[in-house]
């Protein structure tokens, strides 16, 4: 999501994300998308904030995450 869009998110506002390189509720997953040059924020959700809702227990839980991101200019 656009660095703007990470502040809403935090504050649990109302935010958009790059649906493109999105995968709510993923147990893994891979993403190719061409963007416009800027700031972008990573986010892991785990939050009951976005699409994806927390874990069966209800709790915002922390949750181990590996990514790898490659960009081609």
């Amino acid at each position: 999501m656009t660095s703007l869009n990470f502040e809403d998110f935090k504050d649990c506002d109302t935010f958009y994300y790059l649906e493109d390189l999105s995968d709510p509720g993923t147990r893994g997953a891979e993403r190719t998308a061409t963007i416009s040059q800027g700031h972008y924020v990573i986010v892991f959700d785990n939050s009951d904030c976005g699409d994806t809702a927390p874990p069966w227990n209800g709790e915002d839980d922390h949750a181990g995450v590996t990514y790898t991101v490659k960009i081609f200019l």
